[in-house]
């Protein structure tokens, strides 16, 4: 189970840096603590990976919106994305749009709100693919800052996220997104009225 200093060791190794136990230390260490945090939330977001949706009931709050609206719903802590909004568990449902978001919290008429997002998932959690993506994508981050080095953070990032053709959906980056998109089952296309009236 790797941590983020197994990520950003592995990372710097492939800038030619030596690995890391803390950042603590002045150097790489400490622009790899400053960068990273951030740029795993990035990383953890551009792209609706499998391992970090969820699904949840937002709790009620006692206090009402000071606008039109009449209900405010407390966020959770660990979201990244807000991918869809729901006023059912039901399946098959379409998601509403008649609510707006507001720094951690969604104002709404409705009486009771389901969201699927994306959530801040621990380091030790991180599908392999992931991480051999994550990795490569540091390196690039990393290599000015810490290197200099222009062709060295072009060199990484094209290995990261694919050349100018690929347009930054190749790479490690496409290969995770493919392999991602193996852990789940294609939705079935639901045979309704209006299908059946067409082809019968």
């Amino acid at each position: 189970m790797p941590s983020k200093f197994d990520i950003c060791s592995r990372a710097l190794i492939e800038i030619g840096e030596e690995t890391i136990d803390s950042f603590n230390t002045i150097g790489p260490a400490q622009i790899c603590g400053t960068i990273y945090p951030d740029y795993i939330r990035y990383l953890l977001s551009i792209y609706p990976w499998n391992f970090t949706l969820k699904k949840t009931q937002l709790a009620r709050l006692t206090t009402n919106p000071i606008n039109e609206w009449q209900y405010a719903y407390q966020l959770p802590s660990d979201l990244l994305i807000l991918n869809a909004v729901y006023n059912s568990d039901n399946t098959y449902i379409n998601p509403i749009n008649k609510f707006e978001k507001f720094e951690d919290k969604i104002f709404t008429n409705e009486e009771t709100i389901y969201i699927d997002y994306q959530y801040q998932i621990n380091e030790e959690n991180f599908p392999a693919y992931f991480i051999e993506f994550a990795i490569m994508a540091l390196a690039s981050k990393l290599a000015m800052p810490i290197t200099q080095d222009k062709q060295l953070e072009q060199l990484k990032a094209t290995i990261a996220f694919g050349g100018l053709s690929d347009n930054k959906n190749g790479g490690e980056f496409g290969t995770a997104k493919k392999l991602d998109s193996m852990q789940n089952p294609s939705s079935r296309i639901r045979a309704d009225s209006l299908l059946i009236a067409r082809f019968s």
